[in-house]
């Protein structure tokens, strides 16, 4: 059975889990599948577990946990367990990335740069302009970002 695939339902190994808890006298850590505050909380809310475990979704953004623990859920780019970019990439033992986070993986190769004359416009090569919106910093001061194809 897969156990990372989009397929998969979120957090659908957690009533193993909370088997488990019931029958040793260790934290238990909830994993698979998680990918967002909601479904993080769920099966610590239902006793399944004392942790849990995330990887991909930190991936996809790194700020998870301080934008949850703040109260903004909405803002979270959210993993879609595709495993193109991390999962396959690791697999074939090259740098994982990530899809929805053009950020993730070569961040000091990254070339970010204010337009000029425009301050408060941010412009990058090769992203999709949904995903710039979401990652880039400052968005959440109003600024925009424009997708720059062919440059």
């Amino acid at each position: 059975m897969p156990t990372i695939v989009t397929s998969v339902p979120r957090a659908a190994f957690a009533s193993l889990n909370a088997r488990l808890k019931a029958a040793v006298n260790v934290p238990v850590i909830v994993s698979n599948r998680i990918n967002t505050p909601d479904v993080a909380e769920a099966p610590l809310a239902e006793g399944a577990g004392d942790l849990v475990s995330m990887a991909r979704p930190l991936l996809a953004n790194p700020d998870f946990v301080r934008k949850a623990t703040e109260g903004r859920p909405e803002e979270i780019n959210t993993c879609i367990a595709c495993n193109q970019a991390c999962l396959d990439h690791t697999f074939n033992n090259e740098r994982a990335t990530c899809l929805v986070n053009p950020r993730a993986g070569p961040e000091t190769e990254q070339k970010w740069s204010r337009e000029f004359g425009q301050p408060d416009q941010w412009s990058g090569r090769g992203l999709s302009q949904r995903i710039m919106r979401a990652e880039e910093p400052g968005n959440d001061k109003g600024n925009q970002t424009h997708a720059l194809s062919g440059v």
